[in-house]
């Protein structure tokens, strides 16, 4: 069993608290480097710095790098390159409620020279 954790600091009081405050905060990880957060655009974000979306995004896409080398090994394929971009797509009402409607992942690969080409179905999963 693994065990992880996380804490998040609210760094967007102005000196008045939750009467006029900046929708910033620090995401923080024993040994890993903090990573510095703001809101969704459309709702008031330092465009400079990570949101929510983004990082659902990007663990979404790691997971997806993270199982495609599994199977690559274990099918025998020998990647020597692999980039992925994403695309999200969400929405949200007037009072601000959003949601997450679909994801795209677009990879490209690069094989070991001599790897001859083949499909995921001419391997067994």
């Amino acid at each position: 069993m693994s065990l992880f954790t996380s804490q998040i600091v609210w760094t967007g009081n102005c000196s008045t608290g939750t009467s006029a405050y900046d929708r910033t905060w620090t995401v923080r990880a024993p040994g890993k480097t903090e990573i510095h957060s703001s809101n969704d655009p459309a709702l008031g974000r330092v465009s400079r710095l990570r949101n929510p979306v983004d990082m659902l995004l990007n663990a979404l896409s790691a997971c997806h790098l993270l199982w495609f080398l599994h199977m690559a090994r274990d099918t025998g394929l020998v990647v020597t390159v692999y980039t992925e971009t994403s695309e999200g797509r969400g929405d949200h009402n007037l009072s601000g409620i959003g949601r997450y409607l679909s994801a795209t992942l677009s990879l490209q690969i690069t094989l070991s020279k001599g790897m001859k080409r083949l499909s995921w179905k001419e391997k067994t999963l």
